[in-house]
């Protein structure tokens, strides 16, 4: 498993970087990255998970995370691989194209109190993967 951060924004300019295993707290939920594969391995994941899963645009590779998601609010939520979006250097923020995700993929409606996990693609600049 390779370490990977998630950063909770706090503001426009500023973002808290919370280590892998561990949970942010982003609205109504507590998300913690549980696993992740990126670049070379997670375009074999995907393409072996479906052969229809096309590589990246030139200059990009697939980061594939596993996160788990507790709905901290009195209501049940709905979540999906949508909900999710990465960012490299370049501040640009990337969602994956329309692929196949290994099971579980994150697409649940989670009642209050309830957590779930699944996979989640991003797209990030490929020396970053």
């Amino acid at each position: 498993m390779t370490n990977r951060t998630l950063r909770q924004p706090v503001s426009t300019s500023s973002s808290t970087v919370t280590p892998p295993g561990e949970r942010a707290t982003i609205g109504p939920w507590q998300i913690a990255v549980i696993e992740s594969v990126g670049g070379a391995d997670a375009l074999a994941t995907l393409q072996a998970t479906n052969d229809g899963n096309e590589e990246p645009r030139d200059g990009l590779a697939y980061l594939l995370i596993r996160v788990e998601c507790r709905n901290e609010s009195d209501v049940p939520r709905i979540i999906s691989t949508a909900d999710f979006a990465a960012a490299g250097p370049d501040g640009a923020f990337r969602r994956a194209a329309s692929l196949v995700l290994p099971e579980p993929a994150l697409e649940a409606t989670v009642e209050s109190g309830d957590a779930v996990d699944g996979w989640v693609a991003v797209s990030v600049p490929a020396d970053n993967a």
